[in-house]
């Protein structure tokens, strides 16, 4: 009878514990996991020449196959197990084996089509901030009854002159940004991921 009132106990306390963990009340430490291993800062070296990416900046790893495989994000740090990207918006982190990376990119990378989204959103709120502007100038002007076609007209002129706008300049902006990218080629000859 005892060991029965235990072994009851124990599965009603092991189903709480897993209710708890799979509702998220009871979260773990996803750091925890790498905690035994130590990240360093990206250093790669070629003749003599060193380059050292700190923790924390903006990388893209490249597949050493292929080319249209890439990582990018946040660099946590680079142990003997690889490379450790931390992609941006989420915490989701990527551990890259060392020997797959043909090619890292420090810096902004295939940038383009971010940069254009970015600034169309933005022109597209400018331009309807100019037409809620026009709407409540007519409204104020004691004209109500045109403040439909004002709106409609204004959202399709300021919205599409700001979002081509928005776009050209996204366009360009992403151009100096690319400018500002690093490409290291990883390979025997060419530069090497160097753990210290």
């Amino acid at each position: 009878m005892n060991n029965q009132k235990t072994l009851l106990i124990s599965v009603l306390v092991t189903a709480v514990a897993i209710g708890l963990v799979e509702t998220d009340i009871i979260q773990f430490n996803k750091e925890s996991i790498h905690a035994q291993q130590e990240f360093s800062d990206l250093v790669l070296e070629m003749d003599g020449a060193r380059a050292t990416i700190p923790a924390g900046d903006w990388v893209v790893a490249v597949n050493a196959w292929n080319s249209d495989i890439y990582a990018g994000g946040e660099l946590i740090g680079v142990s003997i197990d690889g490379l450790l990207i931390r992609e941006r918006g989420n915490d989701f982190e990527m551990n890259i084996p060392l020997n797959d990376i043909g090619s890292i990119f420090h810096g902004e990378y295939k940038t383009v089509g971010k940069y254009v989204r970015e600034g169309m959103k933005k022109g597209a709120l400018g331009g309807l901030g100019c037409t809620a502007l026009a709407v409540a100038m007519t409204v104020a002007d004691g004209q109500p009854e045109d403040a439909f076609f004002v709106a409609l007209c204004g959202s399709i002129f300021y919205g599409g002159v700001g979002t081509a706008a928005g776009a050209v300049l996204g366009f360009i902006k992403s151009q100096v940004a690319q400018e500002n990218a690093e490409e290291f080629i990883i390979g025997p000859y060419d530069w090497q991921i160097v753990i210290e």
